[in-house]
């Protein structure tokens, strides 16, 4: 094959990206016919090898591209991206392979992410789509292990761009679709799945309460709640204590609401999140200015070791932000 490589590079079928990356190589359109060609002289076994060996290696190349998409450096996560879209259709196609030997969909994952970090929600919605058709029809057996966390995980996907684009029901096939592979799963850390189940919980809460549907919000919400308090998830409480405030502030339950927000300001000072918390204060003050609680100044106060006094000035200040 090395031979067949050099020979397009000789005919100008591949050609190098630019001057500065000359073992970086551009497909010229007619080379996958060229290539074709030079593999339809070859046995069956032959072409089913190199089909597997074309297919692992981009699964380690996507885990690569992944790994500096998520980088902190800028410089990096642009390197990330331009690998990802100059090798798209070759991922892509390591990725059809995986699904046809219902394998890990792990390369999915990449491209999503690949999709997500540019806000392509036109590309990443069709992808989700068709992978997890193909997903549905994995049978149980396979629902297992790193395999079963990653469809898990491309279902949530799939919830995702859904819960995005304010397509409620197709979110709430799709978490409930979440649901049922986690409830399938064999061969997994029980703790891992559990907090799965609880994220998807607290995702469907969501879902309804867009719906305005304040009930089956509130009970979504307290499953999640359940979970996370059983399973020790203690800062990720925090966004569903946030939610069921939100929620009873919704049904005008303002009383409720500024103690389920407090809950969520208790956890964000536990772990020093003063982004969060003073995302929180906003609410809290926004309800207070129009419910006055005799309660909160001194709950706030006690939390956050300041004097009432402080604590007044720190609602108005907040409020009017």
């Amino acid at each position: 094959m090395d031979g067949a490589v050099q020979e397009a590079i000789d005919w100008g079928l591949l050609t190098p990206v630019d001057a500065e990356n000359p073992n970086l190589l551009t497909i010229q359109p007619v080379f996958p016919y060229f290539l074709k060609t030079k593999l339809a002289a070859q046995d069956e076994a032959f072409q089913q090898a190199l089909r597997l060996g074309f297919k692992n290696h981009y699964e380690g190349l996507a885990g690569s591209y992944n790994q500096l998409m998520g980088s902190k450096e800028p410089q990096q996560r642009q390197m990330g991206i331009l690998f990802c879209k100059l090798e798209y259709e070759n991922l892509y196609n390591a990725l059809q392979i995986a699904l046809e030997r219902q394998e890990s969909p792990g390369i999915f994952l990449k491209l999503d992410f690949y999709h997500r970090v540019q806000n392509d929600t036109n590309n990443r919605l069709p992808l989700a789509q068709s992978v997890c058709e193909v997903l549905r029809n994995y049978p149980i057996t396979l629902k297992s292990g790193s395999v079963g966390a990653e469809i898990v995980m491309a279902f949530d996907r799939l919830s995702e761009c859904y819960l995005n684009l304010q397509k409620y029901e197709n979110a709430r096939v799709a978490y409930s679709q979440t649901l049922t592979t986690l409830d399938e799963l064999r061969d997994i850390d029980n703790q891992w799945k559990q907090i799965a189940k609880a994220s998807t919980y607290h995702q469907l809460g969501t879902v309804a309460q867009e719906l305005r549907e304040f009930e089956q919000a509130r009970t979504d919400y307290q499953q999640a709640l359940q979970i996370k308090i059983e399973f020790g998830d203690r800062y990720s409480q925090a966004s569903t204590y946030g939610q069921l405030g939100l929620l009873a502030k919704a049904e005008g339950q303002s009383e409720e609401a500024m103690q389920q927000l407090f809950q969520a300001l208790t956890i964000f000072r536990e772990f020093q999140d003063n982004h969060s918390l003073a995302m929180v204060l906003v609410y809290l003050s926004r309800l207070y200015q129009a419910n006055p609680s005799p309660q909160l100044p001194t709950q706030i106060s006690t939390l956050l070791g300041i004097s009432e006094p402080e604590v007044m000035q720190l609602l108005t200040h907040v409020s009017q932000e």
